[in-house]
């Protein structure tokens, strides 16, 4: 069984999923990856293995979480990679 976490993500990757081998360009600042790890997780695995984590991710999404995170964290004096 495959168990995978939504983790924060701070730089934009380019790494293989951590399932299926597949280049992968996870979300910035909110992602999936294989548990207790850093390994990213492809669209189609995700849709596959943790369609609920999907989702969950796309309504952040869609409720404009990314950019409302990234506000927060840049009225604090952080930076984020683009």
């Amino acid at each position: 069984m495959r168990e995978f976490e939504i983790r924060y993500n701070n730089a934009a990757l380019n790494d293989p999923c951590g399932v299926c081998g597949k280049r992968t360009d996870p979300d910035i600042p909110l992602a999936v990856f294989v548990m207790g790890t850093y390994r990213p997780v492809c669209e189609s695995c995700i849709e596959e293995y943790a369609p609920e984590m999907g989702e969950a991710l796309r309504l952040f999404y869609k409720a404009g979480g990314g950019e409302k995170f990234r506000q927060r964290i840049e009225a604090r004096g952080i930076e984020l990679e683009n």
